[in-house]
């Protein structure tokens, strides 16, 4: 039995008030988001979400008795370079959460936003 660890959706198209992404395209169907009923956008080309599916092996159920050798050696390269990038990423975690603290900063925003005041109180 085989489980995917991986599950891929192509985007055509998205909204751009709400950022919720959908399959098909506005030429295709209703050009209105489903969540907040703006006007959705194509992307130029389709945008693909990758999902990984946390607890699962990559390769746990997978059969490589018809693979080429030059295929498994990609695929051992693939796996170590993976495995290279999560060792600096958990260090980098680590060094982070020995010399650093989180602390709240407050800071000042200067905004401009436009008012209504009668004729008698404008300049």
């Amino acid at each position: 039995m085989q489980r995917k660890t991986t599950t891929a959706k192509i985007n055509k198209s998205y909204c751009p008030k709400c950022g919720q992404f959908n399959q098909t395209s506005v030429s295709e169907n209703n050009s209105k988001c489903g969540v907040c009923k703006h006007d959705r956008r194509d992307f130029p080309t389709p945008h693909m979400t990758v999902n990984a599916l946390p607890g699962r092996g990559t390769d746990e159920y997978e059969d490589f008795e018809d693979w080429e050798m030059y295929q498994l050696k990609e695929r051992v390269e693939l796996v170590q370079s993976f495995d290279k990038l999560a060792d600096l990423i958990l260090a980098e975690a680590i060094y982070l959460a020995k010399e650093y603290v989180a602390e709240e900063e407050m800071y000042m925003v200067v905004q401009t936003r436009t008012v209504m005041l009668s004729r008698t109180e404008a300049v």
